[in-house]
């Protein structure tokens, strides 16, 4: 929290079926953390989500979310 974490990759989603709960998912506010799934975590946005798969902490190498989310808790935290 309160620290810089660059998205390296993601891919946005707007169908609909975007919000549909997955293993490890809750409800939130746009920027929220909402999912953490094996290769990516899916951040709410105002229509649909996004998925990213890749970050960097300031000062660190690009890692994949598997690893980063290894490292830390994710789920209920807000980018942005």
């Amino acid at each position: 929290e309160g620290e810089v974490l660059r998205i390296f990759s993601a891919r946005a989603d707007k169908r609909e079926d975007a919000n549909v709960p997955v293993k490890n998912q809750i409800s939130g506010d746009i920027g929220a953390i909402i999912a953490v799934q094996d290769d990516y975590m899916r951040i709410q946005c105002g229509t649909g989500t996004l998925a990213v798969t890749q970050v960097q902490r300031a000062g660190r190498r690009v890692m994949s979310v598997r690893d980063f989310s290894h490292r830390q808790r994710l789920l209920g935290l807000r980018v942005g």
